[in-house]
């Protein structure tokens, strides 16, 4: 293994070793994400051209959500900003550097919501890897279901949400935001899937 790291590194290519021993696979994804470059590395007369261009990476934004289910009805958030304003999607928000997802998606949901869950309780329930097309990074959204939560929803980020609402499963409103629609999507019909959203063809 080291002759192979020794090998890859003499030829230009960076390494990250990541010991999995105690990470569950969305961890590991999740380490492997944060430490991609978030700007073009310079060239080095040490690569070959073909390494130079595989090295040419943008680091995608991490983000979590929470599906917050009681019983048949689901918590939605109402966008207030000028990003979906209006539309409907589960609470939700970027992760923090070297933050689990977890414990980033119950940071998010008692930030937004008052909500009070424990990360453990957490499922991961759906990823999504949605691609910007507008020239900003693409984004890796973890999508968690909680159904064992503490306190009532209120309203803590009103700059930002509108309205915060139960729905039914069966019955969730039209307007939703197009990425997290598709994770909420997966969750409720492909729970453990992966989803590619907005995703070019060619």
């Amino acid at each position: 293994m080291q002759w192979a790291i020794s090998h890859l590194e003499a030829l230009g290519y960076r390494i990250l070793a990541v010991d999995a021993t105690d990470l569950t696979l969305t961890e590991v994804a999740a380490t492997i994400a944060s430490a991609l470059p978030s700007a073009p590395l310079p060239s080095s007369t040490r690569r070959p051209p073909h390494v130079r261009e595989h090295m040419r990476l943008v680091k995608p934004i991490v983000d979590v959500h929470v599906i917050v289910r009681d019983g048949q009805t689901l918590l939605l958030s109402q966008r207030g900003g000028s990003y979906g304003h209006g539309q409907w999607h589960a609470p939700s928000g970027k992760l923090d550097p070297k933050e689990k997802p977890a414990v980033g998606a119950a940071r998010e949901l008692s930030e937004e919501t008052g909500l009070d869950v424990d990360p453990d309780s957490l499922t991961l329930l759906h990823t999504v890897i949605h691609h910007q097309g507008d020239g900003t990074p693409d984004r890796i959204g973890f999508f968690y279901e909680a159904t064992e939560f503490s306190g009532h929803p209120v309203n803590r980020e009103p700059d930002k949400c509108l309205a915060l609402e139960w729905f039914a499963e069966h019955d969730l409103p039209d307007e939703l935001i197009p990425y997290p629609a598709a994770g909420l999507q997966g969750s409720l019909t492909d729970p453990g899937g992966l989803t590619y959203h907005n995703w070019p063809t060619d």
